[in-house]
């Protein structure tokens, strides 16, 4: 094990030191719950024995090409080929467990769709690609803390593939691929604060790759920072505004059948940045019928600061639909 694994390996030490410590029970809050965006996960906690199912869709979005913080006209990279825009969607299906009051476990499948067309400046032809298939499985505990302070400590698993190619048995561009390869460590923990009908939430998480995958390479460290602030117009219905910081290393390692100088989506070193967001959402829970306990979920993403690592598309927007159920 490197040093880079070694801090890793304490960081989640003291994670699990600190749920120890502070581990009290958590009464499940039906307003945080009701005012958590769709974009948000693992934020609250199931008593024992209760199941929660959930299906989520999200769609992405990029396109203009950017340098730093900066846009680029197409055509005026130094690349011979570049991409011009992609589409890239998820259906994510969840089952979460009450293993005790204080103990809930989450399971994430996904099913990933990606699309990208790149010009080729020579030319002018474009090229279109696109792969489809299961992304990496993910695992979470969710454990209370303190009052409302939920820790989530997980793993996710290498199940996308890695090497997926265009019809001619080309390998497609490292963004176009359907996992990362590696056992990969999710960390995070939340704080969801109710104030009458208002609502403040809080939460950090943080992806960090053991190791690098078959191909000899491993995607960016994930670091992320969400917060919201949700209205409850009344018992049933709650809108959100968030307010969203990501930070993404660049990708370590290259693929030898991926690199190519001449493609910026084919470049390791063109990956990661850090990225300013807004959010707006709407919750809606049913409470009659066959869905009542269930709830439903929009969001929309939009960036207002996009910095990258060398060159890369810019993300246009992101949505969120989610229904979740209780039973």
């Amino acid at each position: 094990m490197n040093f880079k694994n070694i801090l890793k390996a304490g960081f989640i030490l003291n994670i699990l030191v600190s749920a120890t410590a502070y581990a009290d029970h958590n009464h499940h809050n039906h307003l945080a719950y009701s005012g958590t965006p769709a974009s948000v996960s693992a934020t609250h906690l199931h008593a024992k024995g209760e199941w929660m199912a959930s299906y989520k869709y999200m769609e992405m979005h990029m396109s203009d090409i950017m340098s730093d913080d900066s846009e680029i006209q197409p055509g005026s990279t130094d690349f011979m080929v570049e991409a011009r825009d992609m589409q890239a969607s998820m259906h994510m299906f969840g089952l979460m467990y009450g293993v005790s009051d204080n103990h809930t476990v989450m399971v994430m499948v996904p099913e990933v769709r990606k699309k990208m067309r790149m010009i080729n400046n020579n030319n002018g032809a474009e090229i279109l690609m696109s792969s489809q298939g299961v992304g990496d499985v993910k695992i979470t505990n969710i454990i209370g803390l303190r009052d409302d302070l939920l820790l989530n400590l997980g793993i996710s698993l290498p199940t996308g593939s890695i090497k997926e190619t265009n019809a001619a048995g080309t390998r497609l561009p490292y963004g176009m691929q359907l996992g990362s390869g590696t056992y990969d460590i999710l960390a995070g923990l939340s704080d969801i604060k109710t104030f009458g009908n208002k609502i403040f939430g809080l939460k950090v998480d943080a992806i960090f790759r053991l190791g690098r995958n078959s191909q000899d390479y491993s995607l960016g460290e994930q670091y992320k920072i969400a917060s919201w602030f949700g209205v409850a117009h009344d018992d049933y219905n709650v809108s959100t505004i968030g307010f969203n910081a990501r930070h993404q290393t660049r990708i370590d390692g290259i693929d030898d059948q991926i690199e190519a100088t001449g493609a910026f989506p084919r470049v390791a070193n063109s990956s990661g940045g850090t990225e300013f967001s807004i959010a707006l959402g709407h919750n809606h829970e049913f409470s009659k019928g066959w869905l009542e306990d269930t709830k439903f979920s929009v969001e929309y993403d939009v960036p207002v600061y996009q910095y990258v690592n060398g060159t890369q598309l810019a993300r246009d927007y992101t949505a969120f639909f989610k229904l979740s159920k209780v039973f």
